[in-house]
Parts: C-alpha cells; structure tokens; sequence
C-alpha cells in the first residue's frame, strides 16, 4: 500500500510539473514551409529569407506555423511547431552576397527558392534571436495568415 501511495504521488507531481510547464501564449503566426521550419528553431537555419523587410516584427514571439513544402508525404498536416523571434534585418545587396551566406539562410543554389534577381529584384534576411520547439505541436489557426494577422491564442508546453 505504502508503495503504492508513493506511485500515485510521484503521478500527480509528474502531471503538476506538466501543467507548470504548460504556458498559455497569444501570439501572431509566421508560415514557414517544410523543411526550413524545424531548420529555424533547431539553429540549423540562421536567417529567414523574405521579399519584404521584418518591418515591425523584431522582438516579438511569433508562433512558426509549418506549412507543406516540396517534399512533404500526402498525409502531412500543418502545425504550430514553435516560437521564435527576430532581432534584426537587412537586404542583400546582390546575388554573390546572398550565395556567400547560404550557411545561414540554407537555400541552395539552383533550388526553386534561389534568388532570381530578375524575378525578384529585393530579398531580406530576418536575423534569428531565438528560437524553439515546442515539446508537442499545436493545430493551426482557423483562419489563414501571416504575420500581421490577428493573434492566435494556444496552450503550449515548452521544452525545459
């Protein structure tokens, strides 16, 4: 019995530290296709690549909605997958430039997202100031957006 009432003690401090854990947030939604959401709030990826500058964005929390890229399998669904947060940005200036610094923006040359200057003849790079995965992911919002939409509300569980 003694073994026992420690077993149901120790279940519900487990589930009390979940709850600590467990934060709710109202935060704007940034889309961000697959691969390059996980790349962002794991560190791989360092810079987001935009057409337009961060403007009034940096240093807010903003949830990182993973949208489907190229490669995703049929059956992928999008989902809130972090939070993460810009402290500056800067245009580049020209195409060498932005070839110089694909270790941190990780588009490849040649890729369907290489900057084609023609094409688009401004690109921004959002500087990451933090980042991180959530322990579990979140639905998207109901309504579709980016950043500049309305707020999106979620009870999220942050890593530790």
């Amino acid at each position: 019995r003694k073994q026992n009432r420690q077993g149901r003690k120790q279940n519900r401090q487990g589930r009390k530290q979940n709850r600590d854990r467990r934060h709710r947030k109202t935060l704007r939604v940034l889309n961000v296709q697959r691969p390059w959401a996980r790349l962002l709030l794991t560190g791989a990826k360092q810079v987001e690549v935009r057409k337009y500058p961060l403007k009034n964005y940096m240093d807010e929390d903003l949830w990182v909605l993973e949208t489907k890229g190229e490669r995703a399998p049929r059956d992928f669904a999008s989902g809130i997958i972090g939070i993460i947060r810009f402290w500056r940005d800067f245009e580049y200036q020209d195409l060498r430039t932005f070839l110089a610094d694909e270790h941190q923006h990780r588009i490849l040359k040649g890729s369907s997202f290489d900057w084609q200057p023609s094409r688009t003849p401004r690109l921004h790079g959002w500087v990451v100031a933090s980042a991180s995965l959530l322990a579990h992911p979140l639905p998207p919002p109901k309504a579709k957006g980016m950043i500049g939409a309305k707020a999106t509300s979620r009870r999220a569980t942050l890593p530790k």
